[in-house]
């Protein structure tokens, strides 16, 4: 949000600083020596500013003055290659976009506000190099996006001093803002003496980056002599210094150009008197937030690493929750911090807080230092609520509420509640368990599992983020992580150490990330926008990174299996066993596996039971899966897949091995006819007790390879609605009706389709097609042999059918003409139509019913395979059918 409101600014100064796309751009005409009033058309190039077609430029070094009166204008740019002022001493300005003092380099722009009103979309005060100076003794200020200093860009011919630099001095009135940046990409300076100060969505003070970084961020990008710094005096900044001076210890020896890394930034918010009042604080690591009086109000506050806040006067109150990850120093003061429904993470220390008061209200949590005395090192401590000593876990008890927002670095026991502040979120870093009864919601926030502690036994818990991140060295666990475990064994996958188990209750969760070691679901519920098993680099080799189902139902739209890099060499299994105790339901997901390991290199998807019901499930294989002789698999024993859109198995050696239960796919593509590998994508059918049910598409791509048992059966069903209207993320989608289709021309890796049934049973309403793909060699035993010649094709079943054969794709590029399609046997049903549409059609043996029609092409090509013991039937039997079908006249 921070790099996205930067940006912003940057857009609306190049944009409307220059005037606009149709503003007319006037310029400010009365002497510097003297004031003069901004309705004055004297003053102007081409007279008064009017709202909707003007941009004023006051460069000049003179002072445009609004006393009373309302004046509009699109912008307003003061100082933007020189100088400019402007003093409201009355009356209002409204502009309708945006406000730029000091925009170039050795600009200056300054306003003056003592009373009126001042509004505006945008205010920017130092940018590009520029100074920009606000001073505010009274009338009100209001802006959507307020910085100061920002927008520069580093090259190494400017010093620190050079980027740009913004100030406010705010010693009476109000100055509201909804976001407003402090120093975040330059140097800003926010003084307050007295008035109020409100920014109703964020102040940031200070940005991520100081000074010294900047050669950590582009060693490996820049020759290093381009650079010298001295970190101990940062007015220095960067000088070229001779080539011949420096070694160079990084980045490419020939590289000869300049990466602009990120820009230094340095931040700084006095408050002295007044009120200030923020929904949420964030100090970053350069800036500093100083209270030395006054009063501040605060939805959410964070002081992240190396940011500092010193709160030496004043009072402090905290709404939802207080971080503090860098220095939070009390100065020997009695200032007050005041806490309310919030979370007070002290965790990391306070400095210098004997007589400092703390306080926190009902259903508060503060956590302290280990080892901390809150009655011995603080002025005055009292809390409502929960007080937790960091490495101890925190147990919230079943009368227990705990509300606001911030981080819990320790395991949470809950059998109370944890509820999110609206629109906040709470990070439970140390995992969880979650008992009977509990109720826990972190709004936008995460569980984060290091160990094998979480447990959801009961309850529910709601998050944006579960992650489980495992460690190399949790050893594999020998114990069976349930009644399938054996399976892992079978296919030589070890046993992963279960780091996160869920026996009962209900997750719901956004993303669901499984990075390292395991997830068990033996019962309850999970719900989850995205579940990804395996995806993070960093990991040793022979990591497990396992899902595990034995129970409870899953439902997602989206199923990542395999998201590794090569670098993490980890092996990703997920292993659902719903088995008469569950259901995994994936809605609209997709379940797919990438990169290969190189020690372990199986990733699988093990299913045993249950229901999987989903919109795309892709398997995909690695890039480098070739090489190292690795296997990425879907292997289902059991229960029902639901695939509602598309199931395709892309990559090198992906495999979707069935051995039991139902397999629905509305589109199946093993491969497809654009991939290209040394590997296939393989699937295997390993039971011919299997079901297999395509109402719509079957085929078998460029690196297509199948393994079929003798039996084994695909039916092709009726099409219930060939739009498909999926859900928000996919458009509704026109998916063709029944067609088996080979774009392969390897006709080896398919040669098992002799062990395969092909069943059109999908109605007569729409005609279902047949991709020929053999090569014509005539009704001889060879052509038999690795031509794409297919088991059995059935024409109608359960419902009739109308089957036409096509030739669309080459599958044979060396031989031309029209291919031919052979089969083993023949079975065309009552009321069913085989159209061969001129392509010739060879089999062995026929059953065709009574009845039954078979032509309605042009030419009909009819032959059989002759066997040696009843080639003169079979001929027979084919002149008579073939005499009876002749139409009368």
């Amino acid at each position: 949000m921070r790099f996205r409101a930067c940006i912003a600014g940057v857009v609306c100064a190049l944009f409307f600083a220059k005037g606009g796309l149709n503003a007319q751009t006037t310029y400010w005409l009365a002497p510097p020596t003297q004031q003069g009033s901004w309705f004055s058309a004297e003053n102007w190039t081409t007279g008064v500013p009017a709202y909707s077609w003007s941009t004023p430029i006051i460069d000049n070094g003179g002072t445009a003055v609004i006393a009373e009166g309302a004046a509009l204008s699109e912008g307003l740019n003061l100082g933007r290659d020189y100088s400019g002022k402007l003093l409201i001493d009355g009356g209002s300005l409204k502009l309708g976009q945006w406000l730029s003092l000091g925009n170039q380099k050795s600009s200056r722009g300054e306003i003056v506000l003592r009373s009126g009103v001042l509004t505006a979309s945008s205010i920017t005060a130092g940018n590009f190099f520029g100074e920009g100076r606000i001073a505010q003794s009274g009338g009100a200020m209001e802006a959507s996006f307020l910085e100061l200093g920002g927008n520069g860009a580093w090259t190494r011919q400017e010093r620190l001093e050079d980027y740009g630099r913004g100030y406010f001095d705010l010693s009476g009135g109000m100055v509201r803002a909804n976001q407003a940046n402090v120093g975040m990409s330059g140097t800003g300076t926010f003084r307050q003496t007295g008035g109020k100060a409100e920014f109703g969505q964020s102040l940031v003070v200070g940005g991520d980056y100081k000074f010294e970084d900047l050669i950590s961020q582009v060693v490996s990008l820049v020759p290093l002599r381009y650079v010298s710094l001295d970190t101990h005096n940062l007015n220095s900044g960067l000088q070229p210094i001779s080539s011949s001076a420096v070694t160079q210890i990084g980045g490419p020896s020939a590289l000869d150009w300049w990466y602009p890394p990120p820009i230094p930034s340095l931040g700084l918010y006095e408050l002295r008197k007044g009120d200030l009042a923020a929904e949420s604080l964030t100090v970053g690591r350069t800036g500093a937030f100083r209270q030395s009086g006054g009063v501040s109000e605060v939805g959410f506050a964070q002081i992240v690493p190396d940011g500092r806040m010193d709160l030496v006067g004043g009072i402090m109150k905290i709404d939802a929750g207080i971080e503090v990850n860098g220095t939070l120093d009390f100065g020997g003061s009695k200032a007050k911090l005041i806490g309310g429904e919030a979370i007070l993470n002290f965790s990391h220390g306070i400095t210098d807080a004997k007589k400092a008061r703390i306080s926190a209200g009902p259903n508060s949590l503060t956590i302290f230092p280990k080892g901390f005395k809150p009655n011995r090192k603080l002025g005055d401590f009292n809390s409502r609520g929960i007080v937790h000593y960091a490495g101890e876990d925190l147990k919230v008890k079943q009368d227990q509420l705990v509300r606001g927002a911030g981080s819990i670095d320790d395991l949470t026991i809950v059998s109370g509640s944890i509820q999110a502040d609206p629109g906040r979120k709470i990070n439970l870093n140390g995992g969880i368990q979650l008992r009977s009864g509990a109720q826990v919601d972190l709004g936008q926030g995460a569980v984060t599992v290091n160990d094998s502690r979480t447990l959801i036994l009961g309850g529910s818990l709601k998050c944006n983020l579960f992650e489980v991140l495992g460690s190399p060295a949790n050893q594999p666990n020998q114990r069976r992580q349930s009644q399938f475990a054996h399976q892992l064994e079978l296919y030589g996958l070890p046993i992963a150490a279960s780091l996160a188990k869920q026996s009962g209750g209900s997750v719901e969760v956004n993303e669901l990330n499984v990075l390292g070691g395991a997830y068990s679901l033996v019962g309850g519920t999970m719900k989850s926008n995205s579940i990804s098993v395996g995806e993070l680099t960093g990991f040793e080799p022979g990591t497990n990174v396992n899902f595990y189902q034995s129970g409870g139902e899953i439902t997602t739209c989206y199923l990542a299996l395999s998201q590794a890099s090569i670098s993490s060499f980890v092996t990703n299994t997920l292993d659902i066993d719903t088995n008469a105790r569950g259901s995994a339901s994936l809605q609209d997901s997709v379940i797919t596996a990438s990169l290969q390991p190189l020690e372990t290199p199986k990733h699988s998807y093990f299913k045993s039971g249950g229901t999987l019901t989903t919109d795309y499930l892709s398997y995909q294989g690695g890039l480098f899966g070739e090489f190292a002789g690795a296997r990425d698999r879907f292997v289902q024993t059991g229960g029902h897949t639901v695939v509602l859109r598309e199931l395709h198995l892309a990559g090198s050696n992906s495999e979707f091995s069935l051995e039991g239960g139902t397999l629905s796919v509305r589109q199946l593509f093993v491969s497809n006819r654009y991939e290209s590998s040394a590997s296939f994508a393989h699937f295997s059918i390993l039971s011919s007790s299997a079901l297999i049910d395509i109402p719509g598409t079957l085929e078998f791509g460029k690196i297509a390879k199948l393994s079929a048992v003798p039996g084994s059966t695909v039916h092709f069903t009726q099409v219930d609605n060939p739009i498909v209207v999926a859900h928000d993320s996919y458009p509704p989608t026109f998916l063709p009706g029944n067609m088996y289709t080979i774009t392969s021309s390897n006709p080896t890796a398919l040669a098992e389709l002799r062990n395969l049934k092909l069943v059109f049973e999908g109605g007569t309403e729409s005609v279902a097609t047949v991709e020929a793909a053999g090569k014509d060699l005539g009704n001889i035993e060879s052509a038999y042999i690795n031509n794409f010649a297919l088991g059995t094709l059935q024409i109608g079943g359960a419902l009739p059918a109308h089957v036409s054969l096509v030739d669309l794709f080459d599958n044979q590029p060396t031989n031309g003409g029209v291919e031919a399609f052979y089969i083993d046997h023949l079975i065309v049903m009552p009321g069913s139509t085989l159209e061969l549409n001129g392509i010739p059609l060879y089999y062995r043996t026929a059953d065709i019913a009574s009845g039954s029609i078979m032509g309605g092409a042009a030419t009909l090509s009819l032959s059989m395979i002759p066997e040696p013991a009843s080639a003169i039937l079979f001929y027979l039997c084919s002149l008579i059918l073939l005499l009876n079908r002749q139409p009368r006249s």
